[in-house]
């Protein structure tokens, strides 16, 4: 079992040396990060790298490094991160350790091998109904969470969700764009040509509301159902919802919701927790392929 340690966030110095800034090279196996011991490159971010490694007592854990922390979005995001880095919640994956090491910041995370929910949709092929209900309902339940806490992931997609493994557990992670309710947004940073980013996000000025993760978990559960996101009609540039209206009737109306061009529309995430909440006792709903066909 992982040994979890946890500790207050450490404060920004007031002066960051430039040779913080300059990105070292990238790890090898066998190379050490304070207590931990590299074994994998997993993937670069924004602002640094993740690995897999151990810790001292053998435990496989993830560590995400942030190399050019000392100024601009990168302070940010890594300030997001570690504001967030006390939340405890079962669906919020949890930060075990956080510190400085040399010239970089490190985040130690619990080891997933499913990694992300983006991973596990590309190797899965049928899911049941009862999936997609459970899925919706976990992210339901900690985004109400983290809104209660009065912050906003901003930034919700399968890539940025974990899939526990061996248990039915899904968690969400990667919080370097998370702000607090109503902080100003930068659109810039948050729009692009992500499918799962609210619309309001292309235009400014914008701030950070909880209706921005309902419409993302909307898409989230969208693609879980049917392989693809949303797309709009051609009739009236509604979104396209006729698949799910044909084959999982229960939860048209509130995805319809969801989706709704206007946040204030959308229901909070405590709403569509509860909503779904008896769609989760039905052992009766039948498999469907992942991309729904007649």
């Amino acid at each position: 079992m992982t040994e979890i340690v946890t500790l207050d966030p450490p404060p920004f110095p007031e002066v960051i040396p430039m040779s913080i800034v300059m990105a070292p090279g990238r790890y090898q196996r066998g190379d050490w990060i304070h207590e931990y011991e590299i074994e994998t490159f997993v993937d670069e971010h924004e602002f640094g790298e993740i690995y897999d490694a151990r810790d001292k007592h053998g435990n496989r854990v993830q560590i995400k490094l942030y190399f050019a922390f000392a100024q601009g979005d990168a302070r940010e995001a890594l300030q997001a991160e570690l504001d967030a880095s006390s939340l405890r919640h079962p669906n919020i994956l949890a930060v075990l350790r956080v510190g400085p090491d040399a010239n970089q910041f490190y985040l130690v995370m619990p080891f997933s091998e499913h990694r992300t929910l983006a991973d596990w949709l590309r190797t899965r092929r049928d899911f049941r109904k009862q999936d997609a209900f459970r899925i919706l309902h976990q992210l339901a339940f900690a985004l109400s969470y983290l809104h209660d806490h009065g912050i906003v992931h901003c930034d919700l997609s399968p890539s940025v969700v974990v899939v526990a493994d061996g248990t039915p557990l899904v968690q969400i992670g990667d919080f370097a764009r998370a702000r607090l309710d109503r902080c100003p947004l930068r659109p810039r940073r948050y729009a692009g040509a992500s499918p799962f980013a609210a619309p309001e996000l292309s235009r400014e000025p914008v701030s950070a509301a909880p209706s921005l993760d309902v419409f993302s978990m909307a898409v989230i559960v969208f693609v879980v159902l049917t392989g693809a996101p949303p797309s709009r009609r051609d009739d009236t540039g509604e979104w396209d919802l006729r698949l799910i209206e044909e084959y999982v009737p229960e939860l048209a109306p509130l995805l319809a919701l969801m989706l709704s061009n206007d946040p204030t529309r959308r229901p909070a995430a405590s709403a569509v927790m509860h909503w779904v909440a008896p769609l989760l006792t039905n052992p009766s709903i039948p498999p469907r392929e992942t991309q729904f066909t007649k």
